[in-house]
C-alpha cells in the first residue's frame, strides 16, 4: 500500500473539519517516518487552511514540508504551490515569505515564469508597486525569461504609479525579450494616456497596432471615444466611431453612452437627445437600446441645460417604462427641480420615493436642504431636516454646511455658532470645509479673537487646516490691516505649512509643528493673489497720500516699489497715471500711458482724453497726435471725442491736410465704437464681447461723442451727416475751427455738408 495514501484518505474524510484534517496530517508529516504527502494533497490542505484562514498553521506546513528528510524535488513543488495558493488568496506577505524559503533552500534552481507571474500580479493588486520592480528585478538576476504576460503587469503596475513614460519605455522594449505587446499591453497604455488627457498619443498607439499583427477590441475603442468626448473633440470620436465600424465592430451602448454625456456636458443637449432617440425608436439601423445610464445621462442633461419640461417627460416616458426605479435616477430629478426653483414639487418627490419603495439617502434630503438655504427658506430646511431624522437618517457634515451657510451669508454670527454647536452635540462632527466657512464669516466681521479661538479649537479636535485655511487667515489679516503679519505667514508656510499659523500669537506655539506631514501646505496661486492685491491697495493709500502733499519722488519710489512687489499690474500705471494728470504733472503721465500702450493694458481707467487735450493746450500737438496713431495702430477702440482737441488745434495750425485725414479716422471709429475702450489684444483672444458688457456697466452710458451727435439743441444734423457718410453717399464730411453758435457745437468744430446735402 503507498505509505501516502493514509494522509489523502484523510484529508478526504476530514474536509469539513480544517482543525481536525490539520492535527492528524500534522501528525503524520511529524513522525520519523513519516513522508511527505503527494502535491495534490499538499496543495489540498493548503487550501483548506487558507480558507479557514489558519495562517499560522500554514506557516507550521511550510517548516514540516523544510525537514532535511524530504525529497527536495518534492520540497521544491510543495513551496511553490503554497506560494502560488497564498499569492491567489491575497496573502502576500505569506506568499512572499514562502517565495524566501523557495530561493533560499534552492537558489540553483530559479522558480518559474508563472511562478513570478502570480507574485507580481498579487504585488500589483495591493498596489504595491515597489514590489513589483523587485520581483521583476530578481526575475531577471535568476535567468527567468519574462512572457507578454509578464510584462503586461509590469506595464499596468507603471500606469497606475502614473509613470506612463516608463511604461512606454518597457512597451517598447518587449522585442528585446523576445516577447510582443497583445490587445492588453497596448489596452493599458491607451487607457492611461486617455486618463492623462493624452488621446492623441492614444490614437498614435492605436496605429501601431495594426504593424505589430493586433486588432483593438471594443473596450479600446470605447475608452479612446469616451477621452474625446470628455475633453470636448466629439469630431474626434465620430471619426473613431466610423473606424470602428469598418473595423468590424458595431458601437455598443457604451459608446453610445460616452457620445450623450459629452454631448450633454458640452450644452449641446438636443443632439445628445438626438442620439438618445435614434436608440429608442430606429430598430433598423441596429443600435443598442438605452441602459438605465443612458436615461440618467438623458436626464441629468436636461436638468442642467434648465430644460425642466423635457426633462419632466423624460421621468414620464421612464415610469412607464419602468427604468424610473433607482434612487441616482430620483437624485438627478429632484436636483433638476430644486435648480430650478421647484421647491414644492420637489418636496412631493420626496414624498413618492417613500410611496414607491425607493429610501431617499442622505444625498437627497441634502440637495433639498441647500435649495431651501439658498432661498432663504430656513424654516423649510429646518422641517426637512426634521423630516431626515424622522426617517432614521442622520445629518451629516453637508446638512449642517448649507444651515452653516444661510446664517454666515446673514452675518449672523451667534446662529451659525449655535448650528455648530448642534452639530458637535448630534455626534456629527464638523470637517475644516464646514469650519472655514464660519471662519471666513468671522474674519469679515472682524471678529478676529473669535476668528483665532476657532483656528485653535480646529488644531485640538484634529481637523486639517488647509490651503483654504491659510489663506482665509492671510486674507482676514490684510482686511483687518496686519499686512506685515500676512507676509511672515505665507513665508513661514514654505517651512511649515499651515502651522505657520502660530505666528499670528502665543495662543497659537502650540499649532507650530513641523513633524506633522498632514498639515504641510504651500502658498499657492491664490495666497499669492491675495497679498498682490493688498500690497496693491496699501501702494495706491500711499501713492495718492504722497502725490497729496507734492511728494513726487516718494510717490514714484512707492510706485516702483509696489511694480516690484506685485509685478506689471495695470491697476498700478492707471493709478499713478491719474495722479500725475490730477497734479499737472503732464510729461509724467504721457510716459505712462506710453507705456501701458505698449504693454497692451486696457485704458478704461487712464485719463486718456483729458491727457490729450491738456498737450493740445500747452501746444504739444505731435505728442497728442502721436498718442492718437499710437492707439489706433494698436487696434484700441475708445472714444471718437478724444480725436477733436487734435484736428481743433491741426485746424489752427493750418495743417488742414493731417486735420482731415484725422476726422476720417474719427468717423470710422464712430461708426465702429459702443462707449468701451477695448484693446486689439482683447478682440483677438475673443474676450472684448465680455469687457465690452463689463465696461458698459461700470462708465456712464454713452460717450461725449454720442452726446455730441444727440443734443437737442439743433445738432442732430451732425448724426445725419454721418449716417449719410455710413450709407455711402458719397458725403465726405470735413471740419473747420470756426465757431458754431447756432447749432449748439463746440468751438473747435462745424460741418461743411456738400452741396446736395438735405
Amino acid at each position: 500500500m503507498n505509505p501516502t495514501a493514509p494522509a489523502a484518505e484523510l484529508l478526504r474524510r476530514n474536509a469539513g473539519n480544517p482543525a481536525l484534517a490539520w492535527r492528524l496530517l500534522r501528525h503524520l508529516l511529524s513522525s520519523p517516518a513519516g513522508a511527505l504527502p503527494p502535491l495534490r494533497t499538499i496543495i489540498s490542505l493548503s487550501r483548506l487552511l487558507v480558507v479557514a484562514r489558519m495562517l499560522p498553521e500554514l506557516h507550521d506546513l511550510r517548516r514540516l514540508i523544510l525537514l532535511p528528510r524530504h525529497p527536495p524535488a518534492a520540497v521544491r513543488n510543495a513551496l511553490s504551490a503554497l506560494v502560488t495558493i497564498s499569492a491567489s488568496a491575497g496573502l502576500l506577505d505569506h506568499a512572499l515569505a514562502h517565495f524566501r524559503s523557495l530561493r533560499s533552500q534552492f537558489p540553483s534552481h530559479p522558480p518559474s515564469t508563472r511562478l513570478y507571474n502570480c507574485l507580481l500580479k498579487c504585488s500589483l493588486r495591493a498596489h504595491r508597486t515597489d514590489l513589483v520592480e523587485v520581483l521583476y528585478r530578481d526575475m531577471l538576476l535568476a535567468g527567468v525569461p519574462p512572457e507578454t504576460y509578464t510584462f503586461n503587469i509590469l506595464i499596468s503596475s507603471l500606469c497606475d504609479s502614473d509613470r506612463i513614460e516608463e511604461a512606454r519605455l518597457l512597451f517598447d522594449n518587449m522585442p528585446v525579450k523576445n516577447c510582443q505587446p497583445d490587445e492588453f499591453s497596448f489596452g493599458f497604455l491607451i487607457c492611461r494616456y486617455c486618463k492623462a488627457g493624452l488621446s492623441h498619443r492614444a490614437v498614435e498607439l492605436l496605429d501601431e497596432m495594426g504593424r505589430h499583427g493586433r486588432s483593438p477590441n471594443i473596450v479600446i475603442y470605447n475608452t479612446l471615444i469616451s477621452s474625446f468626448c470628455k475633453e470636448g473633440s466629439t469630431g474626434e470620436a465620430e471619426k473613431l466611431v466610423e473606424r470602428m465600424r469598418k473595423d468590424g465592430l458595431f458601437p455598443n451602448v457604451v459608446t453610445f453612452n460616452s457620445r450623450i454625456s459629452a454631448l450633454c456636458k458640452a450644452g449641446r443637449v438636443l443632439e445628445a437627445y438626438q442620439i438618445f432617440r435614434d436608440m429608442q425608436e430606429d430598430k433598423e439601423l441596429g443600435l443598442p437600446r438605452p441602459n438605465q445610464i443612458t436615461f440618467n445621462l438623458m436626464l441629468d442633461g436636461f436638468c442642467k441645460g434648465g430644460m425642466l419640461e423635457e426633462a419632466r417627460a423624460l421621468v414620464e416616458l421612464m415610469k412607464v417604462g419602468g427604468s424610473l426605479t433607482n434612487l441616482q435616477s430620483y437624485n438627478i430629478w429632484l436636483s433638476g427641480l430644486v435648480k430650478c426653483g421647484r421647491l414644492l414639487e420637489a418636496q412631493q418627490l420626496l414624498e413618492e420615493m417613500v410611496q414607491q419603495g425607493i429610501e431617499p439617502n442622505s444625498y437627497s434630503y441634502n440637495i433639498l436642504i441647500d435649495g431651501l438655504c439658498k432661498e432663504g427658506m430656513i424654516y423649510g430646511a429646518r422641517s426637512v431636516m426634521s423630516l431626515m431624522k424622522n426617517n432614521g437618517m442622520s445629518p451629516d457634515p453637508v446638512t449642517y454646511r448649507s444651515l452653516l451657510h444661510w446664517y454666515c451669508t446673514r452675518r449672523n454670527i451667534s446662529g451659525a455658532i449655535k448650528i455648530l454647536h448642534e452639530m458637535t452635540s448630534s455626534g456629527c462632527f464638523p470637517n475644516s470645509f464646514t469650519c472655514n466657512i464660519l471662519l471666513q464669516s468671522l474674519w469679515k466681521e472682524g471678529r478676529i479673537m473669535e476668528a483665532e479661538k476657532l483656528l485653535q479649537e480646529m488644531n485640538k479636535k484634529g481637523y486639517g487646516l488647509d490651503i483654504v485655511t491659510c489663506n482665509i487667515v492671510i486674507n482676514g489679516l490684510c482686511e483687518n490691516g496686519k499686512l506685515d503679519k500676512a507676509i511672515e505667514i505665507v513665508n513661514g508656510m514654505w517651512q511649515h505649512g499651515s502651522a505657520a499659523l502660530g505666528e499670528l500669537g502665543n495662543a497659537f506655539l502650540g499649532l507650530v509643528d513641523d513633524r506633522n506631514e498632514k498639515k504641510k501646505c504651500s502658498p499657492g496661486l491664490i495666497t499669492y493673489s491675495i497679498l498682490i492685491n493688498h500690497l496693491c491697495k496699501a501702494g495706491s493709500m500711499l501713492i495718492r497720500a504722497f502725490c497729496k502733499i507734492s511728494d513726487f519722488d516718494a510717490a514714484q519710489a512707492m510706485f516702483h516699489g509696489a511694480l516690484t512687489a506685485c509685478g506689471q499690474k495695470e491697476v498700478l500705471y492707471s493709478l499713478m497715471c491719474n495722479e500725475y494728470f490730477m497734479y499737472g504733472k503732464i510729461s509724467e503721465a504721457k510716459e505712462l500711458l506710453q507705456i501701458a500702450l505698449e504693454k497692451e493694458f486696457s485704458l478704461e481707467h487712464f485719463p486718456c482724453k483729458n491727457l490729450i487735450e491738456e498737450l493740445c493746450k500747452e501746444d504739444r500737438i505731435e505728442d497728442g497726435h502721436s498718442l492718437i496713431n499710437t492707439m489706433i495702430a494698436k487696434g484700441y477702440l475708445f472714444d471718437p471725442a478724444t480725436f477733436m482737441p487734435v484736428i481743433d488745434a491741426l485746424g489752427k495750425k493750418g495743417n488742414k491736410h493731417e486735420a482731415d485725414k484725422l476726422s476720417e479716422k474719427m468717423m470710422d471709429m464712430a461708426a465702429h465704437h459702443d462707449g468701451s475702450m477695448v484693446s486689439f489684444s482683447d478682440r483677438l483672444h475673443g474676450d472684448s464681447e465680455n469687457k465690452r458688457q463689463k465696461q458698459k456697466q461700470e462708465v456712464s452710458l454713452g460717450s461725449d461723442w454720442h452726446n455730441l451727435l444727440h443734443r437737442d439743441d439743433g445738432s442732430g444734423i451732425a448724426m445725419k451727416l454721418l449716417k449719410r457718410v455710413q450709407k455711402g453717399h458719397g458725403i465726405k464730411p470735413q471740419l473747420q475751427t470756426v465757431t458754431s453758435e447756432k447749432y449748439g457745437f463746440p468751438k473747435w468744430i462745424s460741418c461743411r455738408p456738400c452741396s446736395n446735402m438735405p
